[in-house]
Protein backbone atom coordinates (compact mmCIF):
# COMPACT_ATOMS: atom_id res chain seq x y z
CA UNK A 1 0.00 0.00 0.00
CA UNK A 2 0.74 3.33 -0.22
CA UNK A 3 -0.76 6.97 1.33
CA UNK A 4 -0.75 9.53 -0.75
CA UNK A 5 -1.47 12.99 0.82
CA UNK A 6 -1.61 16.71 0.53
CA UNK A 7 -3.40 20.36 1.42
CA UNK A 8 -5.59 22.38 -0.45
CA UNK A 9 -6.49 26.45 0.44
CA UNK A 10 -10.28 25.67 -0.11
CA UNK A 11 -12.48 22.90 0.88
CA UNK A 12 -12.00 20.26 -2.34
CA UNK A 13 -12.20 16.84 -3.26
CA UNK A 14 -9.88 14.24 -2.89
CA UNK A 15 -8.55 12.01 -6.27
CA UNK A 16 -5.37 10.02 -7.56
CA UNK A 17 -4.53 8.47 -10.35
CA UNK A 18 -1.77 6.54 -10.71
CA UNK A 19 -0.48 4.06 -13.11
CA UNK A 20 2.79 1.65 -13.76
CA UNK A 21 4.29 4.50 -16.45
CA UNK A 22 4.20 8.24 -16.64
CA UNK A 23 1.61 9.70 -17.95
CA UNK A 24 -0.50 6.61 -18.68
CA UNK A 25 -3.19 6.31 -14.82
CA UNK A 26 -4.71 2.87 -15.34
CA UNK A 27 -6.40 3.55 -11.84
CA UNK A 28 -8.29 6.72 -9.95
CA UNK A 29 -9.08 6.59 -6.71
CA UNK A 30 -10.52 8.95 -4.42
CA UNK A 31 -13.29 10.70 -2.68
CA UNK A 32 -15.72 13.49 -3.78
CA UNK A 33 -15.87 14.61 -0.04
CA UNK A 34 -15.18 18.15 0.62
CA UNK A 35 -11.84 18.51 2.44
CA UNK A 36 -8.59 20.86 2.85
CA UNK A 37 -6.14 18.14 4.13
CA UNK A 38 -5.94 14.88 1.57
CA UNK A 39 -4.89 11.21 2.23
CA UNK A 40 -5.83 8.52 -0.40
CA UNK A 41 -4.79 4.78 0.24
CA UNK A 42 -3.21 2.98 -2.79
CA UNK A 43 -4.23 -0.32 -1.93
CA UNK A 44 -3.21 -3.84 -3.99
CA UNK A 45 0.24 -2.42 -5.56
CA UNK A 46 2.88 -4.92 -7.15
CA UNK A 47 5.76 -5.30 -5.54
CA UNK A 48 8.95 -3.67 -6.35
CA UNK A 49 7.17 -0.85 -8.79
CA UNK A 50 7.64 2.52 -9.27
CA UNK A 51 4.27 4.23 -9.91
CA UNK A 52 3.52 7.21 -11.44
CA UNK A 53 0.57 9.62 -10.13
CA UNK A 54 -1.19 12.78 -10.00
CA UNK A 55 -3.27 14.38 -7.73
CA UNK A 56 -6.93 15.81 -8.67
CA UNK A 57 -9.69 18.13 -6.65
CA UNK A 58 -12.33 19.92 -7.22
CA UNK A 59 -13.26 22.79 -4.98
CA UNK A 60 -16.87 23.99 -3.52
CA UNK A 61 -17.22 26.26 -6.68
CA UNK A 62 -16.38 23.56 -9.24
CA UNK A 63 -12.78 24.84 -9.99
CA UNK A 64 -10.93 21.95 -10.59
CA UNK A 65 -7.18 21.32 -10.78
CA UNK A 66 -4.40 18.58 -10.88
CA UNK A 67 -0.63 18.53 -9.33
CA UNK A 68 2.50 17.68 -11.35
CA UNK A 69 3.28 14.07 -11.82
CA UNK A 70 5.30 12.52 -8.67
CA UNK A 71 6.73 8.69 -8.44
CA UNK A 72 7.27 6.51 -5.34
CA UNK A 73 8.63 2.82 -5.84
CA UNK A 74 7.39 -0.32 -3.68
CA UNK A 75 9.26 -2.46 -1.74
CA UNK A 76 10.42 -5.56 -3.01
CA UNK A 77 8.52 -8.66 -2.65
CA UNK A 78 9.88 -10.72 1.03
CA UNK A 79 12.56 -13.69 -0.09
CA UNK A 80 12.85 -16.88 1.81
Amino acid sequence: TAVISWATGREASSFVKYGKSSGNYGAEVGSSDLASDHEIDLVSLDPGVTYYYKVLWTDEDGNTGQSDEYTFTTESAPSV
